[in-house]
């Protein structure tokens, strides 16, 4: 599936979706899972009130997993070993433990891809698009830098290209701001401070955010027409929100205390390169993959706090999945903010673990 788009790309691809799109309230007494022998489907009537079999992707299994509290890795079993027949039985029956319980339906291209309380509150990543780059034309200088789209986030970097900040000779950086978006509950808006390191086209994302909780009035049952929904971005308080931390991103007072952090980072020297991707697997739930991985990267670089952290970045430029590539961009910075004396520590107990 493709997940890094060009502006263009994604404009494109976000009209396509809303097109293909929609969204239905109903109660639990009124879904249905039916199973065949190689899936299993909610039964429900789409706009056009024709009843259809719609298959779930992987994180609308997930949230009904949730919703019902049916234990995910028991869930995940019966789904992996094709016991789907079991699989509608279970649904069915705790469906029917809360029988007027509503749940928001968001279909795309035929597919269930999220199910969530009727309170929820969306924010559609294409109104969010277009406010970003109506705000983004007041500042000089910024372009798009990337844009991504996963199964259940948006992702848009953009960065002032001509701001280049050098952390030491011949590695500069440019400040940015990355936001993410989901339409499907995966997370809160949110817009956060980037730095792009030219050297490579590593990232790094920022700590302070702005976060929209997705919660709103309870809706009515039925099926939601795009065209006449009445809770799009005319809020002027989120806009109001929006705004401000747009700013505080390209704020140069608080760019130039993030570049400092980072300089301060390239002065703690790190004599075992194994033991420090040893601590932060350990402190940042790497895999082993990804340990093996940071190690190789790290190598490559300045044998620093610095380093270490860009290590991390280049092997988020690998990640398989866009959703982990911006984890693993965030735990970058995190490595910069760690005081040296807690990395050390990090490092101690990583030793004892490894002599073990």
């Amino acid at each position: 599936m493709k997940q890094i788009y060009t502006l263009k790309e994604l404009h494109e691809e976000l009209i396509r979706q809303n097109q293909n799109k929609w969204d239905r309230i109903i109660k639990a007494e009124e879904m249905q899972f039916i199973s065949s022998e190689y899936d299993i489907f909610l039964k429900i009537k789409n706009p056009f009130n024709i009843e259809v079999h719609l298959p779930l992707n992987s994180w609308a299994h997930q949230q009904l997993a949730n919703k019902l509290q049916i234990p995910l890795k028991y869930y995940n079993r019966m789904l992996n070993k094709n016991k789907f027949k079991l699989l509608a039985n279970n649904i069915n029956t705790w469906l029917e433990d809360e029988p007027h319980k509503k749940y928001l339906i968001r279909v795309l291209d035929n597919k269930v891809r999220a199910i969530l309380s009727d309170r929820y509150y969306y924010i559609e990543n294409l109104d969010i698009l277009y406010f970003l780059l109506e705000k983004l034309k007041s500042y000089d200088n910024v372009i798009i830098q990337e844009c991504a789209l996963t199964e259940t986030r948006m992702y848009i970097k953009a960065v002032q290209k001509y701001n280049e900040i050098e952390i030491k000779k011949n590695d500069v950086v440019v400040p940015g701001l990355i936001l993410q978006n989901s339409e499907v509950g995966a997370s809160r808006l949110v817009i956060k401070p980037f730095l792009l390191r030219k050297i490579c086209s590593n990232g790094l994302i920022g700590t302070f955010q702005f976060g929209k909780i997705h919660l709103g009035r309870r809706q009515e049952e039925g099926v939601i027409i795009w065209s006449e929904r009445t809770h799009r971005l005319e809020s002027d308080l989120i806009k109001s929100q929006i705004a401000d931390i747009i700013s505080q991103c390209f704020n140069q007072d608080l760019i130039n205390k993030w570049v400092e952090a980072i300089r301060k980072s390239t002065e703690f020297k790190i004599d075992d390169r194994y033991l420090a991707c040893e601590a932060i697997k350990l402190n940042f739930n790497l895999s082993e993959e990804e340990k093996q991985q940071l190690i190789n990267h790290f190598v490559e670089e300045e044998a620093n706090q610095w380093g270490l952290a860009n290590g991390i970045t280049r092997m988020a430029k690998n990640a398989k999945d866009y959703d982990r590539r911006v984890e693993l961009e965030e735990i970058g910075n995190e490595i910069i903010l760690t005081p040296p004396e807690k990395l050390e520590k990090w490092m101690e107990e990583a030793k004892k673990l490894v002599r073990r």
